[in-house]
This record gives C-alpha cells, structure tokens and sequence, in this order.
C-alpha cells in the first residue's frame, strides 16, 4: 500500500505548509522591496529639504552683510574723498619743495657771489684805508685805560694796531685798545693780530736761542729788520700756496656751474649733492681761501712790498 493511500490527511498538511512558506516568503520579498523604495524616495527629500535650509541661511548672512556693506559706503566714499585730497596736498608739497629747494639754491649761488664781492672789497677798502692814513695827526689820542699820546701822528697801520709818533717818542697801540670809531674805520681781525702776535713772539725767542740769552722787544716799534731769506721764501711759499688753492676751487666751482646750466636739480655723480649747491659751496670755500690769500700776501708786504707775487694778476 502506498504512502499516499495510507496517510492521504498528512500529505496534505505538508503540502499546505509548503504553501504556506512560499507565500510567506513572498510576501517579505514584497515587504523588503516596498520598503527599499520607501527609503529610496526619502533620501532625496531629506537632501532637498537640507539644502532648502541651507540656501534659507546663507541668503540670510547675505542680506546681513548687504545691509552692512550698504551702511557702511558713506564712510567708505568719504574717505576715498580724503584720500584723493591727501594726495593732492602731497603732490602740491612736493612740488613746493622742489620749488624752495631751487630757491634756496639760487640764494646761496647768490650769497656767495655776495660774499666773494665783499671780501674784494673789503680787502681793496682795508689796504686803501690803511695806505692812506700814513701821516695823519691824530692830536691827542686817548686809548684804554685813560693813557694819552699828545701830538700823535700816524706812521703805519698793521694788523696789530697803530704805529704812532708822538710828543715823547714812537709808540705802537693794541687794536682792542683804540676807540670803535678808529676799529671801524682800519677793520682789523682778531685773528689776524693774534696771529702776527704769535709770529712776533717765536721771532723774539728765535733772537734769544740764537744768541743763548732770552729774546728782547724791539726798542721801538718802528725798527725795520732786513728781510730774512728762510722767512721770505716761507712767506712766498704760502702766497703761492694760496694762489694755487684759489685757481683750483675756481676751476671746481667753474666746472660746477657748467654742469649746474643742464639741470640745477641734476646730482652731482657719486654724491647727492646738487650742482648748483656744489657751486654755492665752492664758491664759499672761495671766498674763504681768497681772504686766507690777501693775509698771506699782507704778510709778505711787511717783508718785502715790491715782491713780485704782489703785483695784482698774482
């Protein structure tokens, strides 16, 4: 007998169990699939609704900082005024400066053209003065002190002081101790007299050293000593010195002042100095080294007056 003529009641509960699982199996296949396409349609939701957001929140930060920006362009505009202004004033300086700076530069050519006119002048003024009051009565001439010469005449003019004859005899008074109309009138320089003081004095101690005794004033200062060769050539030494140091900053300032014609603003190669500012300084060292050559030849003067190295071209 078979199985299935035996037991027809358990073949069909088997059966139906297997119905049954299939059909459960089915279903959740169907439930999972539903469900993956549930999530599938989510996910972009989610994004979209993200992104919403986030749109929501930057158009908020932009609105914020439009409003600001917005605010805040007066101010931008009114200091982008003030700048332009600045700039302007800056340029104008500038160009001031500039200005000045040629103006300034113009006067010291100008000064020191001055001050070399003056100094000639001067120079020319002293010797004439000096030359022509050799001679002159000066009646009674009162010095510091209250000391009086009477019956003084004049005999030399240095650049110590005077030389005077007088009622009792020669004399010779310090330049500090005459009167200002008399200092005025001969225009001696301190240094200048300090410095034929010293020269007298290392004479007078050369006399003593030679002689093993300590050097003696000169009876009167009116003696005159013959011209000492070492002296005199010493003497012509430094006029010519002078002489060669004049020529060659008047070349310099000459030079100068070509190249100062191209440009007064242009700079001297190598330095930043103008040429017309090297010009206005040359031409001050000129003045300077000219008046150190009128001492220098007054020097030799006193030594030998018809000396060559006197005559005017020299």
């Amino acid at each position: 007998m078979s199985f299935q003529d035996d037991n027809p009641g358990i073949f069909t509960f088997l059966v139906g169990v297997i119905i049954l699982v299939m059909v459960g199996i089915g279903l959740s296949l169907l439930v999972d699939r539903r469900f993956a396409d549930s999530k599938t349609v989510t996910a972009p939701e989610e994004a979209i609704r993200a992104g919403g957001e986030e749109i929501e929140r930057l158009e908020f930060f932009l609105n914020r900082d439009t409003r600001e920006l917005a605010g805040a362009e007066p101010a931008r505009r009114a200091i982008a005024q003030s700048l332009a202004s600045a700039r302007r004033d800056l340029g104008n300086q500038v160009t001031s400066r500039e200005a000045l700076q040629r103006s300034r530069d113009e006067l010291r050519s100008a000064l020191a053209g001055i001050e070399q006119d003056f100094a000639r002048y001067r120079g020319k003024y002293r010797e004439f003065a000096r030359a022509a009051a050799v001679g002159q009565s000066l009646g009674t001439l009162q010095i510091r002190g209250g000391r009086e010469y009477h019956q003084a005449v004049i005999t030399r003019v240095t650049e110590v002081g005077l030389e005077i004859r007088h009622e009792h005899g020669m004399a010779r008074v310090q330049a500090p101790d005459l009167s200002a109309a008399l200092q005025d009138r001969f225009q001696w320089n301190e240094e200048e007299r300090r410095a034929r003081l010293m020269e007298e004095a290392a004479h007078h101690a050369a006399v003593g050293d030679s002689s093993g005794k300590p050097g003696k004033r000169e009876p009167t200062a009116m003696a005159r000593e013959l011209p000492d060769a070492r002296k005199l050539e010493s003497l012509r030494a430094k006029v010519r010195a002078w002489q060669s140091k004049v020529a060659h900053i008047q070349a310099q300032k000459n030079a100068a002042e070509s190249s100062a014609s191209y440009g007064a603003q242009s700079s001297v190669p190598g330095s930043l100095e103008t040429w017309q500012a090297r010009t206005a300084r040359l031409g001050n060292e000129e003045s300077k080294a000219r008046a150190e050559l009128a001492v220098a030849k007054a020097e030799l003067a006193r030594v030998s007056p018809q000396d060559l190295l006197l005559r005017p071209e020299n």
